[in-house]
C-alpha cells in the first residue's frame, strides 16, 4: 500500500498554525516543494485507487458556523469517479475531521469518515447511508462547494 505523506505536511502545517516557524527559507521552500510532490501523487489503498490531493489548505467560511474556522485539507476521486474531500473544523471545542464522497453534478453528499483526528476520520464508517442534498448555508454545503470547485481532473 503506497500512501503520501501527508502526515508529515499537515503536522507542519499544525506547527505553523500554532506559531511554531520553520528553522530556514531553505525548509519552508522544502515543505513547499513536498507539498506539491504530494498533489501530484497517487496513493492506493485496498483495491479502490485514489488520486492525491489537490489544493490542501484552502480556507472556507460557513454562514452558519461563524465561530469556526474550515480547511479542504484534501479533495481526490476514488476509482469510480467519485470526488472524496478531506475537511478540518477548528473551533472553541477544538478540532474535528470531516470524509465526505460528493457528486459534484447532481449537489449530493455523505459522510464516509469522521472525527476528532485526521486517523480517525480515514477510518469507514460502517453504514454510510446513502448520499443526501445539501443545505444551504451548512457545513456541508461549503465543503461541497469547494471541493468541487478544485477537483481532481
Amino acid at each position: 500500500m503506497r500512501k503520501p505523506i501527508q502526515i508529515q505536511i499537515l503536522m507542519c502545517a499544525a506547527l505553523v498554525a500554532c506559531g511554531a516557524e520553520p528553522n530556514s527559507a531553505s525548509e519552508t521552500a522544502s515543505k513547499e516543494r513536498e507539498a506539491q510532490r504530494v498533489n501530484t501523487e497517487t496513493e492506493t489503498e485496498g483495491a479502490e485507487t485514489v488520486s492525491a490531493a489537490k489544493a490542501p489548505e484552502i480556507s472556507f467560511t460557513v454562514p452558519a458556523d461563524t465561530k469556526a474556522k474550515y480547511q479542504l485539507i484534501a479533495v481526490s476521486k476514488n476509482m469510480d469517479g467519485v470526488l472524496v474531500a478531506t475537511t478540518r473544523r477548528t473551533g472553541p471545542s477544538g478540532s474535528s475531521y470531516s470524509v465526505r464522497e460528493i457528486d459534484c453534478a447532481r449537489q449530493l453528499f455523505k459522510y464516509v469518515g469522521d472525527g476528532d483526528t485526521l486517523e480517525e476520520a480515514k477510518t469507514p464508517l460502517r453504514n454510510p447511508g446513502k448520499m443526501a442534498t445539501l443545505v444551504e448555508g451548512s457545513s456541508s454545503h461549503a465543503a461541497v462547494q469547494i471541493a468541487c470547485s478544485n477537483s481532481p481532473d
